[in-house]
């Protein structure tokens, strides 16, 4: 089961529609909104996202502590590194991704899951 402990979340406005985002990776954007990360795209996770703002609404980002996170392809397998694809889901890292943490609860792809948020860019082999 998917967990959540001793957390920090800060709020920030929605750069786009995030209905559909909830426990996703989002990146800050130049704007100092918040929109859907795309490690693909060279974004680095800046947190996970806890509601479902509409574009302006204030968007609760979890930064700090335990989160779930919506697994992407592939599974999430406890104790790796935990990246973002294309769309915002948690995926393994691979070297040199920016990841959002290391995964604590394990999920498949479509799946909630659990990561321990500890951000970090360029991971080593």
């Amino acid at each position: 089961m998917a967990n959540e402990l001793n957390s920090r979340d800060t709020s920030f406005p929605a750069h786009e529609d995030l209905r559909t985002k909830q426990y996703y990776c989002v990146m800050l954007t130049a704007e100092g909104e918040v929109s859907a990360a795309d490690l693909t795209a060279g974004d680095k996770p800046f947190g996970i996202l806890q509601n479902k703002p509409n574009i302006g609404e204030m968007a609760q980002v979890r930064r700090a502590g335990v989160s779930k996170i919506l697994a992407g392809s592939g599974d999430l397998s406890v104790g790796e590194a935990v990246a973002c694809d294309g769309d915002g889901k948690g995926v393994a890292a691979s070297t040199g991704d920016g990841y959002c943490g290391t995964c604590t609860v394990a999920a498949t792809n479509g799946n909630i899951g659990s990561v321990d948020i500890d951000f970090g860019y360029g991971l080593e082999s």
